[in-house]
């Protein structure tokens, strides 16, 4: 299990650097900011893997606050969209 949570953090990590080099799936034209937030996003998720992987009884605080982190940058990418699109 312990093996699992680590490839999926890796892949996770993978598909950020995708996302911030502009390659393959994530090669989409389009606002800048969009793709940095989409980036880091995936980057936390897997620190939250690497985070259950490191030990099961931390997965409740971790979770909550992977769904705060998306949460904020979610708010801040709205935000920030709604800004630029006056």
């Amino acid at each position: 299990m312990v093996a699992f949570l680590i490839i999926c953090g890796l892949f996770m990590q993978y598909l950020s650097l995708l996302a911030f080099a502009r390659v393959g799936i994530f090669s989409f034209s389009g606002n800048n900011f969009i793709r940095y937030t989409f980036a880091i996003t995936l980057f936390v998720v897997s620190l939250w893997f690497f985070g259950l992987a490191i030990g099961y009884q931390s997965a409740i605080p971790l979770w909550l606050g992977t769904i705060s982190v998306l949460g904020m940058l979610l708010v801040y990418q709205l935000a920030t969209y709604k800004a630029l699109n006056k």
